[in-house]
């Protein structure tokens, strides 16, 4: 279950006719670009999602049973070649994009409220080039995906002063390392040294003085 339903979705889907639609939000470092399935301009969550029609692309949202990540390609076709530039030239590796299902009604109202299928953040683009346009291609991953990402974090004083300046929890960390430390009990003391023997009060004709 991707999440929960209203009451109002479920009276449409329940309903004779169906009209549903596709949103989708990508979040760019020069700014958030946002579409939807239809033709024109809709609002919702006080945003505006431009319509993209035949144009606009997305593959099949996996859901499994077990934990693991899963990915979808979005595409946008007929794009001008001089544009593509703007594009590529624009960071996009890692930040948001999430796409949502709904439906509106005979009025092209949106009904509450849409469900988030997928949730995740954009990997690679990929262009092809017909001369006079082009079709963009961007595959996102789930936040799973993070899971398999190794961690670059170490118990050492710089890294905890990276995440937490002016933390001290880790200062003495490095003299610590190869200290002994006698837990619980006193240390051992130095045996005393007697002649004749490396062992007292064993071998032959060792005595103990007094």
């Amino acid at each position: 279950m991707r999440g929960g339903i209203t009451s109002a979705m479920q009276t449409a889907v329940a309903a004779n006719v169906l009209r549903p639609i596709l949103l989708c939000e990508l979040s760019f470092s020069s700014g958030y670009v946002r579409a939807w399935s239809g033709i024109g301009t809709l609002s919702w969550g006080g945003n505006s999602f431009l319509g993209v029609g035949k144009f606009g692309g997305f593959s099949d949202s996996p859901e499994a049973a077990d934990i693991r990540s899963t990915s979808v390609s979005l595409s946008l076709s007929g794009i001008p070649s001089d544009l593509i530039s703007l594009v590529l030239g624009d960071s996009y590796q890692g930040r948001s994009a999430k796409v949502w299902f709904g439906l509106v009604d005979s009025s092209m109202n949106i009904i509450a409220d849409p469900i988030l299928i997928f949730g995740g953040n954009m990997d690679t683009v990929q262009i092809q080039d017909t001369g006079s346009t082009s079709t963009l291609s961007i595959t996102a991953e789930n936040q799973l995906v993070d899971l398999h990402n190794p961690r670059e974090r170490r118990f050492t004083d710089q890294d905890q002063q990276y995440l937490y300046p002016g933390d001290l929890g880790l200062q003495y960390i490095a003299q610590i390392q190869n200290k002994t430390l006698n837990w619980g009990i006193a240390p051992p003391a130095t045996p005393a040294s007697y002649p004749g023997t490396s062992n007292p009060g064993q071998g032959s004709g060792a005595r103990i003085p007094g």
